[in-house]
Parts: structure tokens; sequence; C-alpha cells
């Protein structure tokens, strides 16, 4: 949208966070608002914030009711994603809920619980309540959680790759998929027949996924590592131990001065992987 309707994309990153800044001075992700309560919040935030996209999270905080929470209207009759005005209507109104929600309650790990009795609020109490959210970008598949627009980025803090392995065929990875869905924001990709590479959103998540197999026998979840993990570096790796094991043997051979005949069969041996012969044919 900058390079489209703006102009061309600066050279720096910086340059380009503050231009952004500059042209919109003050910018709230609902995204990054609900995917950051639902980290800190309690079970009962966390599955209400649990939604795959924009308009199932509008029908959640559209379908619950909190006292002098602001009245909305004007509104399309009939709500679909990505028609004129639908997606906006749709954002603000996510908005307002959070805002409300957080101008009225106090949300941690523990539970959520009321500020004081219920009464009218000004729109400045609200803005106050979702200020730690303003100019906050949030960013997917990507070590930070977002981009801060007026200011430094967070430091990196995701947490590290996950596998998911299903035991003797147990489970199928439709069903993990099913399950991990479930835990929250995940990226999934299959490394084998019977293992998937999952990278969370966040380490609420991760807690969520390891919970959710801990009693499961039929599955394993391990932290990724790269060598133990990926199946084409162990092949190369068990190759080039081959390699080396066999050049090593043939090396102490001729240095002890054997007779390579009592070791004709091995002559006619050939490594396809490297191309050439390692004993002597005679």
């Amino acid at each position: 949208m900058f390079h489209q309707f703006h102009e061309p994309l600066p050279k720096s990153y910086s340059r380009f966070k503050a231009e952004l800044h500059a042209l919109f001075p003050v910018i709230y992700d609902t995204k990054h608002m609900s995917l950051s309560l639902r980290q800190e919040g309690d079970p009962w935030i966390k599955d209400l914030l649990r939604a795959g996209d924009l308009f199932e999270l509008f029908q959640k905080l559209s379908g619950i009711t909190i006292s002098y929470s602001p009245q909305i209207s004007g509104g399309p009759s009939e709500i679909r994603a990505h028609e004129a005005g639908c997606d906006a209507y749709a954002t603000g109104v996510v908005f307002l809920k959070l805002a409300h929600l957080m101008a009225t309650h106090d949300i941690s790990a523990d539970i959520i619980a009321p500020v004081g009795p219920p009464c009218p609020l000004r729109w400045s109490v609200h803005r106050a309540a979702v200020r730690q959210f303003a100019n906050r970008v949030n960013l997917i598949r990507a070590q930070s959680h977002h981009v801060s627009l007026e200011g430094p980025d967070p430091a990196l803090e995701r947490p590290p790759w996950l596998c998911v392995e299903t035991l003797n065929g147990r489970r199928s990875l439709d069903d993990l998929r099913h399950i991990l869905a479930r835990c929250g924001a995940v990226d999934i990709r299959q490394l084998s027949k019977s293992c998937l590479l999952v990278a969370t959103g966040n380490y609420s998540c991760a807690r969520d996924l390891v919970s959710a197999f801990r009693d499961d026998k039929g599955v394993r979840v391990t932290k990724y590592r790269w060598a133990q993990h990926n199946r084409g570096l162990r092949a190369a790796m068990w190759s080039i131990l081959f390699f080396s094991a066999t050049l090593s043997t043939y090396c102490i051979l001729r240095l002890k001065g054997a007779d390579l005949r009592e070791f004709q069969d091995f002559g006619n041996m050939k490594l396809g992987f490297w191309g050439f012969r390692i004993f002597r044919q005679v």
C-alpha cells in the first residue's frame, strides 16, 4: 500500500517506519491486541479470543454482554468477509469491544475481574486502556511478535520449533493438525509420514501444545534439532562417515603392507555416491 498509493519504498527499514508513522500517527492492530490478551489472560479470555480470523473473533465478541458496552449501530445487515465496508466495520467493532473489556476488567493469567462497579465510561478511559498497543503491528512467521512504528522493535522472543511425531501409527497427521489448531497460532510443515514441524506464535501457545499431548502415549513432542530431524542432512552424514571409515581402513592396510589380494571382493566395490573406487583391483 505504501508503494502503490504514496511513494516508492525507502531504502532503509528505519526510514520506512518513520515515514509510515508520519502518515498514520496512531495505528491499532486488532490482531496484535487479541493475540497479546490471549497470551496474558486466564482460560476464559484465551477461549474467547481463540479465533481463526477477524470475523470469527467479531462473532465471539458480539456474543458477550458487558455492562455499559459502547452502543454500535448502522452496521450492515449481513456481514460478509472481504465485501466493501464489512472488513472495516468488523475491525472497528472488535477494537471497541476489546477496548471496553480492557477498560472494565483487570486481565491476568490467573483471573479476569471487574476493576470497579459498572458505570458509563468516557472515550479517554478506553483510549488509556489500549494505549500500550498503539503503533504496534503484528507479524506472522517472524522471530518478533510485532514491529513498533514509534520506537525500537522488541527483542526476539519466539519459542523454538517443535516436532510432533505420531508413534506406531496410533494417530493420523490430520488428527494432530486438528489438535494443534486449537492450541493457537501455529504454522505446520510435514517433515515425514509421521512427523510435523510446528512453529508457535508465543510461549503460551507452545505450553498449550505440550500440555495437549502430555498424556498421549501415541504422540511425542520434542524440540526441533536440525542435525537430528533433517533427513537429507542425516543421509549426507552417514555417506561421509561410510566413506571416511572405508578410506581409513584402506590407508591402514597400506601402511601395514597388507596384501590387498585377500580383499579382492572389496576391490570390485564402487561407491556410486563419490564416483571412484576405494580399493585397488589386483
